[in-house]
């Protein structure tokens, strides 16, 4: 049997530091990822909506229709500003 598991399931410590050192480096990546690309949380946030607006059956083929729409850049530019107004409405 393999020292490093127990019942096919325990790494030992070795291997497990290993393995959490790599899931922090690609959290930690993932992470600056996003910090350098803002507007993923702005198209995030349309495609959310448009989902919650419109509620389809088959959301798979709602996003390929949504996410490859030629004025998909103006539409997350106008969800923006709407959500900045809002958000705006909200601190009065």
């Amino acid at each position: 049997m393999d020292d490093c598991q127990v019942n096919g399931t325990l790494l030992c410590a070795e291997k497990q530091k290993k393995l959490m050192d790599n899931m922090n480096n690609i959290r930690v990546s993932n992470e600056k990822y996003l910090r350098e690309h803002p507007e993923i949380n702005d198209i995030v946030g349309y495609f959310v909506s448009e989902v919650l607006k419109n509620k389809p059956k088959d959301i798979q083929e709602y996003a390929a229709k949504v996410l490859s729409k030629d004025t998909l850049r103006e539409d997350v530019a106008r969800y923006k500003e709407e959500y900045i107004e809002i958000q705006e409405l909200d601190k009065k």
